[in-house]
């Protein structure tokens, strides 16, 4: 990405927390990988396709990345890399977060039962019982699956967000799925999960793939990976697992955060407050 690295460097001369300089360079990365574009070439329309590709975010995250974007284009600007900020006739969406629809356990189960190939059926499973962001599933490699297995256990040690160290579990579910995909496995790549070219997959691509399988299932509404984390989540909360596991299955720092991906639950909520009997 153009001057990216002095772009760095500058907010961290602006004493920019760590934090958000991770979550600006995360953001940046994230929509350079959407759009395959050099930022020289970059339009208004490659950042409002890039918004609808978020339509499953809140839109107070679409405009801290799209604050992390613009802040970047104008750092682009004033080193005359670029000759116009391509955001600054983008339109940032209502503070005013339009209610979460969240996928139910036979939607997921739909969703499997529709998707045509092995990968994405694995992938499905996968995602939406880890609870894993789109990146940190891609980035687990075929050698650690394989000590995993070798070890027989159902755990493989990772590194997320912030650089945070967990274990991601996998169900019998999951292992049975990924098994049946393995023998159609493109080799010559290290991830466990591989794209049609044999690379590692896309974010993007999945996501355009969701959609289809999506639709095929009879879904009411359109889909992303991050739909199937927000699934887990709800899940396991309609299922009564506790929220502060719930929080360390999706490796949140803040309960709060967890929160966000939890539908209120009138008959446990029913069943609370009926159970206090003084």
């Amino acid at each position: 990405m153009t001057k990216f690295n002095e772009y760095l460097i500058s907010l961290r001369a602006e004493k920019k927390a760590a934090n958000t300089i991770a979550r600006y360079a995360e953001a940046i990365a994230n929509f350079f990988a959407f759009t395959n574009k050099d930022a020289e070439r970059v339009e208004k329309y490659d950042i409002l396709a890039w918004m609808e590709s978020m339509s499953d975010a809140s839109s107070a995250t679409i405009n801290i990345k799209l604050n992390a974007l613009n802040s970047y284009f104008k750092f682009l600007c004033e080193c005359e890399a670029i000759e116009k900020n391509p955001m600054s006739n983008v339109r940032r969406p209502s503070i005013h977060s339009k209610p979460k629809e969240f996928m139910s356990a036979d939607m997921v189960s739909a969703l499997i039962k529709a998707a045509t190939n092995a990968r994405d059926k694995a992938l499905i499973s996968c995602y939406a019982t880890t609870g894993l962001r789109f990146n940190e599933l891609a980035s687990i490699t075929l050698e650690q699956y394989e000590q995993m297995r070798k070890d027989g256990t159902n755990k493989i040690a990772m590194t997320g967000k912030g650089g945070k160290e967990f274990f991601v579990f996998f169900s019998d579910a999951n292992i049975a799925a990924i098994e049946q995909y393995l023998p159609k496995r493109k080799d010559g790549c290290e991830y466990l999960f591989t794209s049609t070219w044999g690379g590692k997959i896309n974010n993007a691509n999945f996501d355009k793939t969701l959609k289809v399988i999506g639709r095929k299932a009879g879904l009411p509404f359109e889909i992303s990976a991050h739909s199937l984390r927000a699934a887990c989540a709800s899940i396991m909360s309609e299922n009564g697992v506790p929220v502060a596991v719930i929080r360390d299955v999706l490796h949140h720092s803040s309960i709060s955060t967890t929160s966000r991906y939890i539908k209120t639950n009138e008959k446990a909520v029913n069943a609370a407050v009926s159970a206090m009997t003084f």
